[in-house]
């Protein structure tokens, strides 16, 4: 792994504490080498303007986390989806995964 994805890996689980309810059942992210990042939500639900404040909230310190230039813009999606977690497209890497039980 690489100086750039471990600040990013670091950044991401300061930004965490305290942005996690229990409607969130996963969040991921895509970083590219042009230096774009996506933050996505998945969501038990529809998302609400409180999700995106929460988004929002995680970008803003997850920039202010890392060094400048790491990241040249980011892009933030929040989506339901009642998919199990293994089917939902993990981008580069979730950094949070909720943890649900499937009935047999």
């Amino acid at each position: 792994m690489n100086l750039k994805m471990q600040s990013i890996l670091l950044a991401f689980q300061r930004s965490l504490l305290g942005e996690i309810y229990p409607e969130v059942r996963g969040i991921c992210f895509l970083y590219s080498e042009s230096q774009e990042m996506i933050i996505r939500y998945y969501l038990d639900r529809e998302p609400t303007s409180k999700d995106y404040e929460s988004i929002e909230v995680l970008a803003d310190n997850i920039l202010s986390d890392l060094e400048p230039g790491i990241v040249s813009s980011i892009s933030l999606e929040c989506n339901y989806s009642d998919a199990p977690i293994n089917q939902l497209e993990q981008l580069t890497k979730f950094v949070y995964i909720r943890r649900e039980y499937q009935e047999v």
